[in-house]
Protein backbone atom coordinates (compact mmCIF):
# COMPACT_ATOMS: atom_id res chain seq x y z
CA UNK A 1 0.00 0.00 0.00
CA UNK A 2 1.31 3.16 -0.87
CA UNK A 3 -0.19 6.93 -0.98
CA UNK A 4 -0.69 7.97 -4.06
CA UNK A 5 0.17 11.55 -4.07
CA UNK A 6 -1.12 12.50 -7.50
CA UNK A 7 -4.71 11.13 -6.88
CA UNK A 8 -4.68 12.96 -3.26
CA UNK A 9 -3.36 16.56 -5.51
CA UNK A 10 -5.94 15.88 -8.45
CA UNK A 11 -8.65 15.37 -5.61
CA UNK A 12 -7.79 18.59 -4.31
CA UNK A 13 -7.24 20.56 -7.48
CA UNK A 14 -11.04 19.46 -8.12
CA UNK A 15 -12.21 20.55 -4.78
CA UNK A 16 -10.29 23.62 -3.57
CA UNK A 17 -12.44 25.93 -5.05
CA UNK A 18 -15.84 24.58 -4.79
CA UNK A 19 -16.06 21.88 -2.05
CA UNK A 20 -17.40 18.09 -2.80
CA UNK A 21 -20.76 17.64 -2.11
CA UNK A 22 -20.45 14.58 -0.77
CA UNK A 23 -19.46 15.89 2.03
CA UNK A 24 -20.62 18.18 4.83
CA UNK A 25 -18.94 21.52 4.78
CA UNK A 26 -17.86 22.45 7.78
CA UNK A 27 -18.91 25.69 8.83
CA UNK A 28 -20.05 26.36 12.33
CA UNK A 29 -19.85 30.05 11.58
CA UNK A 30 -22.61 29.59 8.55
CA UNK A 31 -20.48 32.23 6.77
CA UNK A 32 -18.39 31.61 3.42
CA UNK A 33 -15.35 30.65 5.09
CA UNK A 34 -15.78 28.25 7.57
CA UNK A 35 -12.99 25.55 9.31
CA UNK A 36 -13.18 22.87 7.13
CA UNK A 37 -9.29 23.17 6.05
CA UNK A 38 -8.49 19.22 8.25
CA UNK A 39 -11.89 18.04 6.58
CA UNK A 40 -10.41 18.73 3.35
CA UNK A 41 -7.02 17.69 3.87
CA UNK A 42 -8.64 14.42 5.34
CA UNK A 43 -10.74 14.54 2.01
CA UNK A 44 -7.41 14.47 0.01
CA UNK A 45 -5.65 12.21 1.76
CA UNK A 46 -8.17 9.59 1.42
CA UNK A 47 -8.87 10.01 -2.17
CA UNK A 48 -5.18 9.19 -2.42
CA UNK A 49 -5.45 5.95 -0.83
CA UNK A 50 -5.11 6.34 2.76
CA UNK A 51 -7.70 3.74 4.76
CA UNK A 52 -10.00 5.02 7.39
CA UNK A 53 -9.12 3.76 10.86
CA UNK A 54 -11.06 3.23 13.78
CA UNK A 55 -8.98 2.59 16.10
CA UNK A 56 -6.88 2.87 18.16
CA UNK A 57 -6.45 6.71 16.88
CA UNK A 58 -9.70 7.30 14.70
CA UNK A 59 -9.51 8.79 11.27
CA UNK A 60 -12.37 8.61 9.69
CA UNK A 61 -15.59 10.16 8.18
CA UNK A 62 -18.68 8.57 7.40
CA UNK A 63 -22.04 9.70 5.91
CA UNK A 64 -25.33 8.80 7.76
CA UNK A 65 -28.23 8.04 6.58
CA UNK A 66 -29.30 10.67 4.34
CA UNK A 67 -26.64 14.04 3.79
CA UNK A 68 -25.96 16.30 5.84
CA UNK A 69 -25.66 13.70 8.44
CA UNK A 70 -22.37 12.58 9.22
CA UNK A 71 -19.90 10.97 11.56
CA UNK A 72 -16.27 11.87 12.00
CA UNK A 73 -13.34 11.55 14.31
CA UNK A 74 -11.19 14.51 15.47
CA UNK A 75 -8.22 13.79 13.72
CA UNK A 76 -10.43 13.73 10.37
CA UNK A 77 -12.07 17.07 11.24
CA UNK A 78 -9.60 19.43 13.53
CA UNK A 79 -6.22 21.02 12.09
CA UNK A 80 -4.45 20.67 15.34
CA UNK A 81 -6.17 17.00 15.76
CA UNK A 82 -4.78 16.15 12.76
CA UNK A 83 -1.32 17.49 12.56
CA UNK A 84 -0.61 15.69 15.72
CA UNK A 85 -2.80 12.62 14.92
CA UNK A 86 -0.38 11.93 11.83
CA UNK A 87 2.79 12.81 13.37
CA UNK A 88 1.94 10.55 16.06
CA UNK A 89 1.33 7.95 13.66
CA UNK A 90 4.08 8.13 11.89
CA UNK A 91 6.34 7.84 14.96
CA UNK A 92 4.87 4.19 16.14
CA UNK A 93 4.76 3.41 12.00
CA UNK A 94 1.06 2.70 12.99
CA UNK A 95 -1.39 1.48 10.37
CA UNK A 96 -2.27 3.65 7.94
CA UNK A 97 -1.42 7.29 7.09
CA UNK A 98 1.48 8.61 8.60
CA UNK A 99 3.86 11.42 8.98
CA UNK A 100 7.31 12.89 9.23
CA UNK A 101 7.77 16.26 10.26
CA UNK A 102 10.64 17.73 8.61
CA UNK A 103 12.95 21.39 8.12
CA UNK A 104 13.67 20.99 4.27
CA UNK A 105 11.43 22.34 2.20
CA UNK A 106 13.32 20.88 -1.45
CA UNK A 107 12.31 17.58 0.08
CA UNK A 108 8.68 18.36 0.26
CA UNK A 109 6.60 16.88 -3.14
CA UNK A 110 2.94 17.40 -4.11
CA UNK A 111 1.09 16.01 -1.75
CA UNK A 112 2.65 16.61 0.58
CA UNK A 113 0.91 18.81 4.20
CA UNK A 114 1.95 22.32 5.76
CA UNK A 115 0.34 23.22 8.72
CA UNK A 116 0.34 26.73 10.21
CA UNK A 117 0.52 26.55 14.34
CA UNK A 118 0.43 30.14 15.91
CA UNK A 119 3.35 31.11 18.62
CA UNK A 120 1.67 28.60 21.36
CA UNK A 121 2.38 26.25 18.51
CA UNK A 122 -1.24 25.29 18.33
CA UNK A 123 -2.23 24.41 15.05
CA UNK A 124 -5.22 26.09 13.32
CA UNK A 125 -5.08 25.67 9.82
CA UNK A 126 -4.13 23.03 7.18
CA UNK A 127 -3.01 22.62 4.04
CA UNK A 128 -1.93 20.60 0.63
CA UNK A 129 1.29 21.11 -1.63
CA UNK A 130 -0.62 21.20 -5.20
CA UNK A 131 1.89 22.92 -7.00
CA UNK A 132 5.50 24.59 -6.97
CA UNK A 133 6.57 27.76 -8.50
CA UNK A 134 9.73 27.52 -10.51
CA UNK A 135 11.95 28.73 -7.73
CA UNK A 136 10.48 25.50 -5.84
CA UNK A 137 8.12 27.14 -3.01
CA UNK A 138 5.43 25.18 -2.59
CA UNK A 139 1.90 26.65 -3.45
CA UNK A 140 -1.06 25.09 -1.38
CA UNK A 141 -4.85 24.62 -1.75
CA UNK A 142 -6.85 24.59 1.03
CA UNK A 143 -10.50 25.36 2.50
CA UNK A 144 -11.20 28.01 4.83
CA UNK A 145 -10.80 30.58 2.61
CA UNK A 146 -11.11 28.27 -0.31
CA UNK A 147 -7.82 28.55 -2.37
CA UNK A 148 -6.03 26.82 -5.21
CA UNK A 149 -2.26 26.86 -6.29
CA UNK A 150 -1.76 29.76 -4.00
CA UNK A 151 1.27 30.96 -1.68
CA UNK A 152 1.38 31.05 1.38
CA UNK A 153 -0.13 33.97 3.23
CA UNK A 154 3.03 36.42 3.96
CA UNK A 155 2.09 36.73 7.56
CA UNK A 156 2.07 33.34 8.30
CA UNK A 157 5.72 33.32 7.93
CA UNK A 158 5.70 34.96 11.52
CA UNK A 159 4.22 31.64 12.63
CA UNK A 160 5.38 28.26 13.19
CA UNK A 161 4.84 26.64 9.52
CA UNK A 162 5.59 22.62 10.29
CA UNK A 163 6.11 20.82 6.67
CA UNK A 164 4.57 16.70 6.48
CA UNK A 165 5.77 14.29 4.47
CA UNK A 166 3.51 11.86 3.97
CA UNK A 167 3.26 8.15 3.49
CA UNK A 168 1.75 4.72 4.65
Amino acid sequence: MKYNNNLAVAYAKKYALTPNKEYHFINPKKDDIGDDCANFISQCLYAGGCPLLYSPYPWFYKKLNHHPFYSASLNWTVAHSLYWFLKSNGEINGYGVKAKEIKDISKLVLGDLIFFADLNNHVFHSSIITKFTDEGIPLISQHSYNKLDTPIREEYYKLNIHYLKIFL
